[in-house]
């Protein structure tokens, strides 16, 4: 409890958020880097600026309209059509936020409601820029996406 005629400044929830945020990426920066190869689950790996998308171990990308957010690499990745995918940053151009859903034609941002085509334009604000798009191929015979998160 503060002392009597003293003055006790709280913190917003935003400014919070934003210092969270900032310890998390800090922490993120001071690693020693470890292996170049970095394995995220499901079988994605992440080599150098590559990284690689097995359809095997990815059912939401075995049918047309299905995403998959990468966490590690910050990126989604949609399948198209039968050997269409794009991937894109998953990082809300507006608050940084983490997009997470997809209706079949546009990306959604859950925290203000942004929404983005599937090349990445915004469609609906508050977001006014687009989402970086990455390059991608797919492999048939080996059903593995590559994306270059160059």
């Amino acid at each position: 409890m503060p002392n009597e005629g003293e003055i006790v400044t709280l913190m917003s929830r935003r400014d919070f958020a934003r210092l969270t945020a900032l310890a998390c990426a800090a922490a993120a920066c001071s690693s020693d880097g470890g292996s170049v190869t970095a394995p995220t689950g499901n079988g994605i790996t992440i080599s150098g600026n590559t990284m690689t998308v097995p359809l095997a171990q990815n059912d939401a990308l075995n049918r047309t309209n299905g995403m998959i957010v990468v966490t590690q690499a910050r990126a989604v990745v949609i399948r198209l059509s039968a050997t269409d995918y794009r991937a894109l940053s998953s990082v809300c151009t507006h608050e940084q936020c983490t997009v997470n859903e997809f209706n079949g034609s546009q990306i959604i941002c859950p925290c203000h409601g942004s929404q983005f085509s599937t090349s990445g334009a915004v469609v609906r604000g508050p977001a006014g820029s687009p989402l970086k798009s990455f390059p991608t191929t797919f492999d048939s015979a080996s059903g593995v996406i590559t994306v270059n998160l160059a």
